[in-house]
């Protein structure tokens, strides 16, 4: 592996056929670590099918990729996550019917100590280990904002406070890498906010680089290090939010012949000399 030292996933020349249609074809993408790594594009353009590659719920067709310079590709989805990769999705996959500590508790999982008979005989080490994990689970809830909620099922909370249960079970796992699916998709621009700043602290509190997939591209520029474009699954472009914003390839694969007059971030229209409208 040719990877540097600082990239925490490694892709290479990646692709995935279904049947005669290429969703992904030829990617190659780093992601430093510690950084927050958004990959957007338009509708259609591969972004999910490349984060169910990741977890292994797809299989690549050609490709490597490597988590810590371990390669991943052809591993179980479990073996991926016990690698250290958690993910919430773009249509919200909780328990529905548990209470939201039991889904917290869920996320923690593969760190369990305790065996089965153990478990049969509640013994000492058991019902520490279920304390201290009671402990961290509500610990999380509070921190994502969800204080008061742990014995609420989850199918009763609010759209966006399910999002944030979510993003509190993946983080339980204590992953070296987050996979976010659209994690700001229904909310309003306050809600979108303090998702921003809740994303932000989770990479510096937890230590976990962070890797996003967001149509939201306000919160995109803000909020990442880097970022990659996909469209049609090709790599068209990447780079500082910056660099990519203004890139002529990357506003014409999501704006097409009014490229030359909107600014991406904003949707704004652009006066002749560049500058955005009021």
């Amino acid at each position: 592996m040719s990877a540097d030292s600082t990239s925490v996933l490694s892709i290479q020349d990646l692709s995935i056929r279904f049947g005669g249609l290429s969703a992904l074809s030829n990617v190659n993408i780093e992601v430093e670590r510690g950084h927050i790594h958004s990959v957007i594009g338009p509708n259609g353009a591969g972004k999910t099918t490349f984060f169910n590659c990741l977890t292994s719920l797809v299989q690549p067709s050609k490709g490597r990729m490597y988590l810590d310079r371990v390669r991943i590709d052809s591993l179980k989805p479990y073996v991926v996550a016990r690698h250290g990769v958690a993910r919430t999705y773009q249509n919200i996959r909780l328990f529905q019917n548990l209470t939201c500590i039991e889904n917290v508790l869920l996320g923690m999982s593969r760190h369990m100590r305790a065996s089965v008979l153990g478990q049969i005989l509640a013994s000492p080490t058991c019902r520490r280990e279920e304390r201290e994990s009671m402990e961290k689970a509500r610990h999380l809830l509070n921190y994502v904002g969800l204080n008061g909620r742990g014995d609420m099922l989850a199918r009763t909370l609010p759209y966006g406070e399910q999002r944030r249960l979510e993003i509190a079970r993946a983080i339980a796992g204590a992953p070296k890498l987050l996979l976010l699916d659209e994690p700001a998709a229904g909310m309003n621009s306050a809600e979108s906010l303090d998702l921003m700043r809740l994303i932000r602290a989770i990479r510096s509190d937890f230590a976990v680089t962070i890797l996003l997939i967001e149509h939201h591209m306000k919160l995109v520029m803000d909020l990442s290090d880097w970022v990659s474009v996909l469209d049609h699954g090709i790599l068209i472009a990447e780079g500082p939010p910056l660099k990519v914003q203004n890139d002529p390839v990357v506003l014409k694969a999501y704006l097409g012949s009014r490229a030359a007059r909107v600014d991406l971030a904003s949707g704004k229209e652009l006066d002749p000399v560049g500058r955005t409208g009021a």
